[in-house]
């Protein structure tokens, strides 16, 4: 039986590309939508998907509550982002809403071909060059310690912003920061927001 891979984008020309890459793998047959009301409506129709690529940002939608619906339609099938986007913040939020990694969208377009075809092989093992924690700003030796959310988190630390102006740029509770910073600071053997920092600057050199 023919795997199924669903594409989520709302360029046409992007999804008629993708299309056309992707029918190069053996054994899947491809669905590309354009919308988000029409990917949950095929959804409901087909039931859950092998594998879904997605945008992160479609116009049809606000914010990023859709992609959860998507990944909790999709019950333990991968969903995964194909995006343009460059912003590590996009990263954490993907992953917060369930997304499995994080492809952009500048990937050599062979290598997408071949990144889908191990996603829709080995859908529990993500390749590392993927992976949302091996996508953050920061080094090896410290994102290896920290989730996304933390990579994040620190980075902004080291640039001086606050809880409250953390809070804000990531869309959570200053409790929560309060509360990922007492773990980093586990994580990485430090007692302050200054010592972190200064991790973190010695790791980057």
């Amino acid at each position: 039986m023919p795997r199924s891979l669903m594409l989520i984008d709302d360029h046409h020309m992007v999804l008629d590309g993708l299309r056309r890459y992707l029918a190069s793998i053996d054994d899947v047959d491809i669905l590309a939508v354009s919308s988000v009301d029409e990917a949950l409506d095929s959804m409901r129709a087909k039931g859950p998907f092998d594998l879904i690529l997605a945008d992160l940002h479609m116009p049809d939608a606000h914010g990023f509550d859709w992609l959860a619906q998507i990944a909790m339609a999709n019950r333990q099938n991968p969903v995964a982002v194909l995006s343009g986007s460059t912003s590590y913040h996009d990263v954490v939020v993907a992953q917060s809403v369930g997304a499995c990694c994080f492809i952009r969208k500048n990937t050599p377009a062979r290598r997408i071909v071949e990144l889908t075809e191990m996603l829709l092989d080995n859908p529990d093992q993500i390749p590392d060059e993927i992976k949302m924690e091996n996508l953050s700003d920061i080094p090896p030796t410290l994102a290896g310690r920290l989730s996304a959310e933390q990579c994040e988190t620190l980075v902004m630390v080291a640039q001086g912003m606050s809880n409250a102006e953390i809070s804000n740029r990531m869309g959570v509770t200053v409790s929560r920061v309060s509360e990922q910073l007492r773990s980093i600071y586990k994580k990485l053997g430090v007692k302050s927001r200054m010592q972190a920092s200064a991790l973190l600057m010695e790791a980057s050199v």
